[in-house]
């Protein structure tokens, strides 16, 4: 009897539409990336402009949440990731309508390593800046982030300066350094 229970009411659910938050980034640029820059004992202040969707057929996506990562690979994970640096964006906590995608949302961080963190320490491995969206009741981040490369082309990150003391792990050592040759 409760497995019909069960049943009958996934079945209900599911036909009157209700299905769960999901967030898309669809895009992440920088406004001027060669004047955008990452320089250790430096604080730097970045602008970055995100595109997410909003599912079509969910219901309305709620952000509460932008974070900026530096990654050792092209896609966001948290094992490749810094730690975040958290971003301030206009009309926080923001309501993207179901199937519309708000564009350009001007993300503004404030960024600064120095040598007490991993960045500093493993510089060069870090390749990419990713955004993650956080959102209300999400279910499914696997399309919650986007990355790009560092360099001044216009679809890339900007310029990323390393301590010159900073080098790569060796092989064989435990350290980010071996997440970049995951394929």
């Amino acid at each position: 009897m409760r497995f019909i229970v069960s049943f009958i009411a996934v079945t209900v659910l599911c036909s009157i539409g209700i299905s769960a938050q999901d967030a898309q980034v669809k895009g992440l640029s920088v406004p001027d990336p060669a004047t955008t820059f990452y320089n250790y004992n430096t604080q730097e202040e970045n602008t970055y402009l995100v595109d997410i969707k909003a599912k079509n057929g969910g219901p309305d996506v709620v952000v509460t949440g932008i974070n900026i990562y530096l990654c050792t690979y092209e896609t966001y994970s948290s094992e490749n990731a810094s730690d975040p640096f958290t971003g301030t964006f206009d009309g926080n906590p923001m309501t993207i309508t179901a199937g519309n995608t708000e564009d350009d949302i001007v993300v503004n961080i404030t960024m600064e390593f120095d040598e007490t963190t991993d960045i500093y320490q493993n510089c060069e491995d870090y390749t990419h800046v990713c955004v993650f969206v956080v959102a209300t009741g999400e279910t499914d981040e696997s399309t919650n982030s986007k990355c790009i490369g560092f360099g001044t082309a216009p679809s890339q990150a900007g310029v990323k300066t390393c301590p010159p003391e900073a080098t790569t792990a060796p092989t064989g050592e435990i350290g980010r350094a071996s997440c970049r040759e995951r394929v």
